[in-house]
């Protein structure tokens, strides 16, 4: 989220900074990169419920913190109207 927020990327908003509270920072993550990020806490399975659009790749971006991975991560971002 921080990267996408810092790069002016459309279509993440972050209204609530990062602290898993809002779901404005919505984004699909392929399961190809799952075994990079914990697993969702139950606080941002019960934001993504509710999304409009919500799959079982959704994700909040504020919650994907990128540690040491030395690939390549791709998102694909939310349609966020």
């Amino acid at each position: 989220m921080s990267a996408s927020i810092e790069n002016n990327l459309p279509g993440i908003v972050a209204e609530c900074g990062g602290s898993c509270a809002c779901a404005t920072c919505h984004v699909y993550l392929s399961p190809e990169y799952g075994d990079i990020f914990a697993e969702p806490t139950e606080e941002e399975v019960d934001l993504i419920e509710y999304l409009e659009g919500s799959t079982g790749e959704s994700r909040l971006s504020c919650q994907l913190i990128v540690g040491d991975a030395d690939r390549e991560i791709h998102v694909r971002v939310a349609d966020s109207r």
